[in-house]
């Protein structure tokens, strides 16, 4: 099992806000064990066909937590019988409220500010990344870029970074992931 444990402060307020409902949660209290085979982490990504491929290349990526992450989800959608299934089904399915997936009139009324050069960076580094892993692992094209960038930014929404034996580990654990959209 991994313990997760919710950061807010002592107080039970996260942050200016006041907390959302769920009352007064103390540093270190555990609110959820997630058994480790429902966590979905970089090495399941790494351990799929192409991820190990990549592995093997010895290829850089940037933020390659996120790409294994992304990775693993990408080839388990594909599967009819994956055991992720009915998590899949409750990510988002419309990213128009994404920054990456703005209109142009919409990232036009961010010009000036460091959001309009960030989104603009993404999406360079993220199409270079796209076709590195294309020119190491053809294979990758079953999935388009639209597909991989709508999946990557799901995960992105959803990633856990924890302490682990004084190392930091990203993962996403779906019971701990409602956490995002209880009101």
């Amino acid at each position: 099992f991994f313990f997760f444990f919710f950061f807010q402060a002592e107080d039970g307020i996260r942050d200016v806000e006041r907390s959302r409902g769920l009352g007064d949660v103390y540093k270190r209290q555990v609110i959820l064990r997630v058994p480790k085979d429902l966590l979905i982490t970089p090495e399941l990504g790494k351990v799929t066909p192409i991820g190990q491929k990549l592995v093997n290349s010895g290829i850089a990526l940037h933020w390659d937590h996120l790409f294994f992450i992304t990775l693993f989800i990408l080839t388990e959608k594909q599967k009819a019988d994956s055991k992720w299934e009915s998590y899949f089904a409750v990510f988002p399915t419309a990213v128009e409220t994404f920054p990456l997936f703005f209109k142009a009139s919409e990232k036009e009324l961010l010009k000036g500010t460091p959001m309009f050069d960030h989104i603009n960076e993404e999406l360079t580094e993220r199409q270079a990344e796209y076709t590195e892993v294309l020119r190491v692992a053809p294979e990758f094209g079953a999935f388009s870029f639209e597909e991989y960038m709508k999946c990557r930014v799901v995960v992105t929404s959803r990633v856990f970074r924890i302490e682990v034996h004084g190392s930091s580990q990203y993962l996403i654990a779906p019971l701990a992931g409602f956490l995002y959209v209880i009101n």
